[in-house]
């Protein structure tokens, strides 16, 4: 089924959260998750295909990298 909550290992070290790691609902990661990290081993194919493909470079003004209002 779909989890209902993430353990993520945050990387400020061992002194935040609960040994370095902090738990988040489903809910709050579909909506402010962007970035994530994971071993290979652990990525589907079909992501890891994606990644064989030319990057495309976005400039540093690119509304992608913009505060949220």
């Amino acid at each position: 089924g779909k989890p209902k909550k993430w353990m993520v290992e945050n990387s400020w070290g061992s002194a935040s959260g609960y040994r370095g790691h902090l738990i988040m609902t489903d809910k709050w990661f579909d909506e402010y998750m962007f970035r994530v990290v994971a071993e290979k081993k652990y990525v589907p194919a079909k992501v890891l295909d994606i990644l064989k493909q030319k990057p495309i470079r976005l400039p540093a003004w690119d509304p992608m990298f913009a505060d949220e209002e």
